[in-house]
């Protein structure tokens, strides 16, 4: 089972906290009427969903539906976050197997490189999705989600003037966390997962791309930067970010263009060129595929 964020909602928290137990501990049965999520710090829990059972451990997440009944079927000591959220915060999904799990995903990686960070159509086109249950086992995750929960009980504890809004905000940051670490899972595969080196050497190309946007860029160049066949660096881009470099170039260009097109008074053709484009006509042709509308009618819904 899948779930997906209402982007449209903030999430309401009733509480959110962390619980360790010293002593064997076994949680009660009741149907909460909310979702019930748990990430667990150390330890064993044992609990039942209606007739699912489930032993998590360190870095486990679960969660709990609604109107399910959950139970603990073994006392056991355990250190747990715990964090309870209105039902119209998650929309349950049917995903029919792991190759539309992966479309998915992919989807939404290529999404978040092709839109504008200036509109609204991330909010529309990106879905956040979690499974009903999975592992976290990189510490840098566990780390950040540590953080969040914190700053978050800190707030609520010391009542502080808008401490459910912190919550929320919070634990916005904990969903897209798991939701990033859980689309990284999934999207390598053994047989595809880029190595630590691969992933240091797209960090560098992507700020190779940012430091650069505004010059004449070559597949020969990119090769003779990086010493490297541009044929097998653009195979890993595409495979890390679901588009080819150019196209990711061709992206920031268009951003910095808008920027442009929105605060300053320059003329097209001195914009094309200060964003590395060769000619007006091919800025034109290239910002009218990525926005939908050329920049002297992007101009006109603008001003």
């Amino acid at each position: 089972m899948y779930y997906e964020y209402n982007p449209d909602k903030l999430p309401h928290i009733s509480y959110m906290n962390m619980h360790s137990c010293t002593e064997p501990t076994l949680q009660p049965e009741r149907i909460s009427g909310e979702f019930v999520m748990f990430i667990i710090k150390s330890g064993t829990m044992y609990i039942t969903e209606n007739d699912t059972a489930y032993c998590l451990n360190a870095g486990d997440m679960l969660i709990l539906d609604p109107d399910a009944v959950h139970f603990g079927t073994k006392a056991s000591i355990f250190e747990q976050y715990y964090i309870h959220f209105e039902p119209s915060v998650f929309r349950q999904i049917q995903i029919s197997d792991t190759q539309a799990l992966k479309l998915r995903l992919d989807k939404n990686r290529q999404t978040a490189y092709a839109t504008s960070p200036f509109g609204q159509e991330m909010y529309q086109k990106s879905s956040l999705i979690l499974p009903k249950n999975m592992t976290v086992k990189d510490p840098s995750v566990l780390n950040k989600i540590d953080l969040y929960m914190q700053q978050a009980v800190f707030a609520s504890d010391h009542r502080e003037e808008h401490y459910k809004l912190t919550c929320s905000v919070c634990f916005l940051q904990i969903l897209i966390t798991l939701s990033e670490y859980f689309s990284t899972y999934i999207l390598s595969d053994s047989s595809d997962k880029l190595t630590k080196s691969q992933h240091i050497l797209l960090c560098r190309l992507v700020e190779f791309l940012h430091q650069n946007y505004m010059h004449k860029l070559t597949s020969t160049d990119i090769e003779d930067y990086f010493q490297m066949n541009f044929d097998y660096l653009n195979r890993i881009f595409k495979k890390k970010n679901g588009t080819t470099i150019f196209n990711y170039l061709n992206m920031i260009r268009i951003n910095k263009a808008i920027e442009l097109l929105i605060n300053q008074n320059v003329k097209i053709y001195e914009i094309a060129k200060s964003v590395g484009f060769c000619d007006e006509f091919y800025f034109s042709k290239a910002f009218k595929k990525q926005m939908g509308v050329s920049p002297a009618n992007y101009i006109k819904l603008h001003s």
